[in-house]
């Protein structure tokens, strides 16, 4: 993945829904992303149009991990049901928690 000197020079890491869609790689890609932000590395999470074909204790460790969410509208009622303490760009109407 990132060799061990890139690791603490990494600022951000981007992570597609669809890394998580094969096992036994979904959970090397969460322990990997664990492990880089650790050294310091934001994790944005696009969780993508298969989300709800994600493994739940996958997807909710990745959700735990995540800084910044980009679900699009159609996720809106997956972003609220899986996501309620999580805040979105207000752009993404009907997604913020009460």
């Amino acid at each position: 993945m990132v060799s061990g000197e890139l690791r603490g020079k990494t600022v951000m890491v981007f992570v597609t829904g669809y890394y998580l869609l094969e096992h036994p790689y979904d959970r090397a890609v969460v322990d990997f992303v664990r492990e880089i932000k650790g050294a310091g590395a934001k994790v944005l999470f696009d969780p993508g149009p298969l989300v709800s074909k994600v493994d739940r204790s996958v997807l909710s460790a990745m959700i735990e991990v995540a800084d910044i969410m980009t679900p699009n509208e159609e996720n809106g009622t997956w972003g609220q049901v899986h996501c309620p303490t999580k805040k979105f760009h207000p752009s993404f109407k009907g997604l913020n928690p009460g």
